[in-house]
């Protein structure tokens, strides 16, 4: 066997007048969980997408245990035992796990699995520690779950070169401590794992080796045992004065702000139905927000939270009990009444719920605003240089 799984030499991707990976060289040892650092934007995943077929390569090679290959399509990737689960879900909702994970190979005829290969689906997952039911459609189950379907759907098709695109992303501590268990038993039964991520605690764990992309630039490669944090830090942040905490970004000090001497949401014993057989109901839920607060509502992935935030941002939907906005009663209002008081939501699901993901900047930035005189004339004409300002100004004030 060779050294490398997986390697990538002198890979360059423009697009249009982006350099999106600049002549990046990256080895990946067999049987290793390789980390891919670096801050949004800095080329983890464009590199990820030539390993999986996704985009092709505009000068470089790839190569397979020594072997330079050819990868044009994601079914190249896979007929080289390449898996990859993106950070948006790729599942297909209205299908069960069971049907996504032989959607696409020679078992799926008609989505009908045999008994035989059920069972062989059933002790893939329960051996590399991934539990989740298999005849529930995708839509109704949280992104902790879909990720663990992704994956298993990688294995049954199987990959053992396994690429991870932020797999943390919507986990919980506790959870991200059950995926590691996993990617451990992955390791120890020969799959190696490329692990791309931004924060840096989380490589330290989990990781053998980590590489560092900045501006499209390999910055180099290091042994995580030989290194701290703050090497890596000055990695992703050449050139920047950075503290180091065990957070896993630069520490971001906030101003001290005086909390409100009164709530400024309130939920009176709230509850709620589910809209599925598989969401949760909301039983006598009571808690105030005051202003110039954090306010954090802990528990496993899919087990409330999201009924609890669509609650407040559609009270009209509530059940039973009463919620409050800076004093004013807001049972029957509905979404967009709420946005107007200075609500603002951001989905667990950004891609499906969040945006719209083929449109502009600017049409994003009407989005669920459409209504309000500072872009619409007369309720008629959009005032699009109007959008085109606060865009313009949002791409620079975030970075976009």
């Amino acid at each position: 066997m060779n050294e490398y799984a997986i390697e990538a030499k002198g890979v360059t991707k423009i697009f249009g007048k982006v350099v999106a990976l600049d002549n990046v060289n990256l080895s990946i040892r067999t049987g290793e969980i390789h980390g891919l650092l670096g801050e949004n934007g800095a080329g983890k995943t464009t590199l990820m997408n030539i390993f999986y077929g996704l985009y092709k390569i505009d000068k470089g090679q790839v190569l397979i245990n020594g072997k330079k290959v050819n990868i044009s399509s994601p079914l190249d990737s896979i007929k080289y035992g390449i898996g990859m689960v993106h950070q948006v879900s790729t599942l297909v909702p209205e299908f069960t796990a069971l049907e996504n994970i032989v959607l696409g190979t020679k078992k799926n005829e008609f989505l009908s699995t045999s008994i035989d290969e059920r069972d062989r689906i059933v002790k893939l997952s329960k051996e590399f520690g991934f539990t989740f039911p298999l005849d529930t459609k995708v839509r109704e189950l949280p992104a902790g779950i879909k990720q663990k379907i992704e994956i298993v759907r990688a294995l049954y098709r199987g990959a053992n070169i396994l690429i991870l695109d932020e797999p943390t992303t919507s986990l919980i501590e506790e959870e991200f401590k059950q995926l590691l268990k996993s990617l451990k038993i992955l390791v120890s039964n020969g799959v190696t794992i490329i692990f791309i991520t931004h924060k840096i605690k989380e490589v330290m764990e989990s990781c053998n080796r980590a590489s560092v992309l900045k501006g499209g630039k390999m910055q180099g490669t290091v042994e995580i045992s030989k290194v701290n944090k703050e090497a890596l830090v000055s990695l992703m942040f050449v050139g920047q004065k950075i503290d180091v905490t065990d957070s896993a970004l630069p520490v971001v000090t906030l101003k001290e702000t005086a909390v409100s001497p009164n709530p400024i949401c309130v939920l009176k014993s709230v509850s709620t139905k589910a809209n599925s057989k598989k969401g949760f109901d909301l039983k006598d839920i009571s808690f105030g927000i005051y202003g110039g607060e954090i306010f954090g509502i802990a528990g496993i992935s899919g087990n409330g939270q999201k009924e609890l935030a669509e609650a407040i941002i559609s009270p009209h939907t509530i059940s039973s009990g009463e919620i409050g906005i800076n004093k004013t009663k807001i049972n029957n209002f509905k979404t967009v009444d709420v946005f107007s008081l200075g609500v603002f939501y951001v989905p667990e699901d950004r891609i499906k719920d969040g945006v719209l993901p083929n449109g502009s900047i600017k049409e994003n930035v009407l989005l669920g605003h459409h209504e309000e005189e500072r872009f619409i004339n007369n309720k008629t004409w959009v005032k699009w240089n109007k959008i085109s300002k606060v865009a313009k100004d949002l791409i620079k004030r975030y970075n976009i």
